[in-house]
C-alpha cells in the first residue's frame, strides 16, 4: 500500500522535499509550500517491466523517482521505442496536474522502482490553499496552452512528430562522445563543457514545455557550435574570451 510522505523515515522526509523544490515545476516556491507538497506524497513502489502509465490514458499524478530508473516509451506497430531514460530525482506526468490530457508515452520501470505521487485532487487542494503555488502553475499553464495552440505546432502535429523521429530512427547515445571530441577540437575544454551544459539545461527546460523532446535537444546542445571545427583554434578562443576580432576573422563565424 501507498504510505503519505510522513510515514516515511523522519529522516527521509528532508530529502522528499528538497527533491520537490528541486524540480522545475516547484522551484522557487517557500519551504512551507514545498513541505506541504511533500506531506501530500504517496509511495509507490514497482517492480521490473511494471507500466507506471500507458499512452493515451488521462492522468491523475504526477511523480518523482525516490530511487531506481524508468523508461519512457511508445509502442508502434508491435514495436517499443524509448524516448528517454530517468533516474532518482527526475519526475514525470506533470501534465496531470494542470490538465485532463492524454498522457503523451508510456513508463516503464527498469529494475525495482520508489517513486512518490501527488495526486491530482491533492494538488488541487494546496493550489487553493497557497495562492504562490496558483500563480506559479497559472504562469506554466499559459506557456503550455500558448505552445500546444500555436498554429505552428498543434498537440496532434507534435504527436505525429514523435511518432515520425521516433519510428525512423532512435537516438545514439554512444554518438555523444564523438561530438564531445569534435567540440574539443573545434574550441578546447571550454566549449565541450559549455555545449554539455547547453544541453542538460535545454533538456530540463524542455521538462515543463515539452517533455518528449527532451533527449534531442541533449543532442542539439552538443551540436549547437560543433560548426567552429572549420574555424582555426586560435580565432575561436580569441572570440570565446570576448576579444575584438578583426574583420577577417569575423568573416570566418559569418
Amino acid at each position: 500500500m501507498a504510505n503519505s510522505a510522513g510515514d516515511i523515515n523522519e529522516n527521509r522526509t528532508g530529502t522528499i522535499a528538497d527533491l520537490i523544490a528541486d524540480n522545475p515545476l516547484f522551484e522557487s516556491l517557500s519551504r512551507p509550500v514545498i513541505l506541504s507538497i511533500a506531506d501530500r506524497m504517496t509511495e509507490q513502489r514497482f517492480s521490473h517491466g511494471k507500466l507506471v502509465m500507458e499512452e493515451g490514458e488521462i492522468g491523475d499524478s504526477f511523480y518523482i523517482i525516490y530511487s531506481g530508473h524508468v523508461q519512457a516509451v511508445l509502442y508502434r506497430e508491435g514495436k517499443e521505442q524509448v524516448l528517454s531514460s530517468m533516474g532518482p530525482g527526475d519526475a514525470f506526468g506533470e501534465l496531470a496536474l494542470m490538465s485532463q490530457q492524454p498522457r503523451t508515452c508510456t513508463i516503464k520501470t527498469v529494475g525495482n522502482v520508489h517513486l512518490l505521487a501527488l495526486k491530482r485532487n491533492d494538488f488541487e487542494d494546496l493550489y487553493h490553499h497557497y495562492p504562490e503555488l496558483a500563480m506559479k502553475f497559472e504562469t506554466l499553464r499559459r506557456q503550455r496552452v500558448s505552445l500546444l495552440e500555436d498554429d505552428t505546432l498543434n498537440s496532434s502535429q507534435l504527436s505525429k512528430f514523435i511518432s515520425d523521429r521516433s519510428s525512423a530512427k532512435l537516438l545514439d547515445y554512444s554518438l555523444l562522445d564523438t561530438l564531445s571530441k569534435l567540440n574539443e577540437a573545434a574550441g578546447g575544454q571550454e566549449q565541450v563543457d559549455h555545449s554539455k551544459e547547453t544541453g542538460q539545461l535545454a533538456r530540463e527546460m524542455s521538462k515543463i514545455l515539452c517533455p518528449m523532446v527532451g533527449e534531442e535537444l541533449l543532442f542539439a546542445g552538443y551540436l549547437h557550435e560543433i560548426g567552429k571545427v572549420a574555424i582555426p583554434r586560435e580565432i575561436v578562443v580569441k572570440e570565446r574570451q570576448g576579444e575584438p576580432l578583426t574583420p577577417k576573422e569575423q568573416a570566418y563565424f559569418k
